[in-house]
């Protein structure tokens, strides 16, 4: 439960902050531009992730083990 606590403080702090950098680097002509696509491919990637898992059923080892196919390629 720690970890999971500590997790959660990290994704949260993350996703606060990554696109208040990218706004505060970005040119003003495209700051909104970036933040959106931002946005769209995190909730791309939580459509999918959530896809693959209804595809895979209660296999949750398989669900886990395919992440380790982007880190291996």
């Amino acid at each position: 439960m720690i970890g999971r606590f500590i997790i959660g403080l990290g994704v949260g702090t993350a996703s606060l902050i990554i696109p208040l950098y990218m706004s505060e680097v970005s040119p003003d002509e495209i700051r909104g531009t970036v933040v959106a696509i931002n946005i769209v491919f995190v909730t791309g990637a939580q459509f999918l992730s959530s896809l693959v898992s209804l595809a895979l059923g209660h296999n949750w080892r398989l669900m886990l083990g395919l992440t380790a196919i982007p880190s291996i390629i």
